[in-house]
């Protein structure tokens, strides 16, 4: 039987109706795609920009594997040092692509978000180095919008799972999250622009413990939260997409959206129909044998539609 670090060691590949594309498990051998020389170390957020280029964050690996022309076997592994010759992403937890193709990748433990260019080669990363505020504390998510902008998930609180060895400290979290008088001061979502300038940060609307991230066709941006069973939606860049007297990073849904069968939401998407989906991911009585949740929550019609699939930053499905 595969252990679980093994099973963490390879991405799998679909066509649209579901069906494997990636081989099979063979006996010792691992199942899905490795890439050329073992690249892949416990992934997180996997995505294809326009070129078709997959996209990989090696949370365990500190580095981001690329498939160029989503060919496996030319797999190139991204891990870039600062002076100090320390690695720049640490834990790399979430991916998204702009509008001019760069990926923006979010370090967890090294509380930054860094932009590569499509050759995986760095163009800015966005540190506390000499600043206040906005501080990017222990980010989760990231999404970009249609004028370049990121937009990142401050969890504050998360140290992500992605060692093997971390689901006691998540179940900490837990627990620390059951007391109802539980408040995370740092929670919030940052604004990053084109060129690495950080604006907010903005709070409000049920923002508790952010984790998923997605902006709508209208590019404002909704946020799932690990604790709270809330949906938050804030205003984007383009206030004239938001209520009168709103300004961007406003929450819209003053507390956000609350639904009681929601639970420890890690993911949030937006469809071509305007659906808000949220991940329930892990139980709120969660147990080390298995804490995971078993659901999908889903907002009907709430936000503006995007096209699928969602490529880049989102486009409206409504002219």
């Amino acid at each position: 039987m595969l252990d679980q670090d093994a099973r963490a060691q390879s991405v799998s590949k679909f066509s649209p109706d579901g069906t494997p594309l990636s081989p099979n498990t063979v006996g010792d051998d691992i199942g899905g795609f490795m890439g050329a020389g073992k690249t892949i170390n416990f992934p997180q957020g996997t995505v294809s920009d326009k070129d078709g280029n997959i996209w990989i964050a090696n949370c365990n690996g500190d580095s981001v594997t690329q498939f160029p022309n989503g060919e496996p076997n030319q797999a190139f592994v991204i891990q870039q040092e600062d002076e100090m010759m320390e690695t720049i992403v640490v834990a790399p937890f979430d991916i998204a692509i702009d509008i001019d193709g760069n990926a923006w990748v979010t370090g967890n433990e090294s509380f930054n978000v860094a932009k590569f260019d499509p050759d995986g080669n760095l163009i800015v990363n966005v540190s506390n180095e000499g600043e206040i505020e906005p501080r990017i504390k222990q980010p989760m998510g990231v999404a970009t919008d249609g004028f370049g902008n990121a937009w990142v998930a401050n969890s504050a609180f998360v140290t992500a799972p992605c060692d093997g060895n971390s689901v006691p400290d998540l179940l900490q979290i837990v627990i620390l999250t059951l007391d109802p008088d539980f408040i995370n001061p740092d929670a919030a979502v940052i604004k990053v622009t084109s060129d690495g300038t950080k604006i907010g940060p903005f709070k409000g609307g049920g923002l508790l413990m952010p984790w998923g991230i997605a902006v709508d066709g209208a590019n404002n941006v909704w946020v799932s939260n690990f604790d709270g069973s809330t949906v938050s939606y804030l205003c984007g860049e383009d206030t004239d997409n938001c209520p009168p007297g709103l300004e961007t990073g406003d929450p819209i849904a003053p507390e956000g959206y609350f639904f009681n069968g929601l639970t420890r939401s890690t993911a949030v998407e937006i469809d071509p129909s305007g659906n808000v989906w949220a991940t329930n991911n892990w139980e709120i009585l969660a147990i080390p044998e298995n804490p995971g949740g078993d659901a999908m929550v889903v907002f009907l019609g709430l936000a503006k539609p995007v096209k699928a699939p969602l490529i880049g930053p989102p486009e409206s499905a409504v002219d």
